[in-house]
């Protein structure tokens, strides 16, 4: 699926330890979304840990600033156990729009839980008709 580059918060982005996505959304661009996008994020490679025990939760945040030094988490994936994180897996999080204050800048944090992961990368962006990997 093409990607709008202005749209994209991660590209095969390592994801070892909880970590913010390398993009972020300017506050023009979150202005125009519309109201019946989502994020999705799909594993491009598998996410795996020494214990086998690792889950990952993605949130968006948005905050005034492009430091995102007093980020808001709008919502979350929810955990994700490790063992479901494979290569082709697909997450996806409706943006509640309703809740995006006028102005703000919008990226990702992947949260790793139990353990941090040994290898495993994101590609992570902004679609409006998902294709369900079902």
């Amino acid at each position: 699926m093409p990607k709008d580059y202005d749209l994209l918060f991660s590209e095969a982005q390592l994801i070892t330890a909880s970590a913010a996505s390398t993009n972020y959304l300017n506050p023009s661009v979150v202005q125009n979304l519309g109201n019946a996008a989502f994020v999705e994020v799909n594993v491009t490679t598998v996410l795996d840990s020494a214990g086998e025990a690792a889950t990952l939760t993605v949130g968006i945040q948005v905050d005034d600033n492009s430091s995102f030094t007093s980020a808001t988490t709008l919502v979350s994936s929810g955990t994700i156990v490790e063992a479901d994180l494979v290569a082709g897996k697909q997450i996806l999080i409706p943006i509640p729009f309703n809740r995006i204050p006028t102005e703000y800048y919008m990226r990702l944090y992947y949260t790793a839980g139990t353990e941090n992961f040994t290898s495993g990368a994101v590609t992570a962006h902004i679609v409006f008709n998902p294709q369900t990997n079902s």
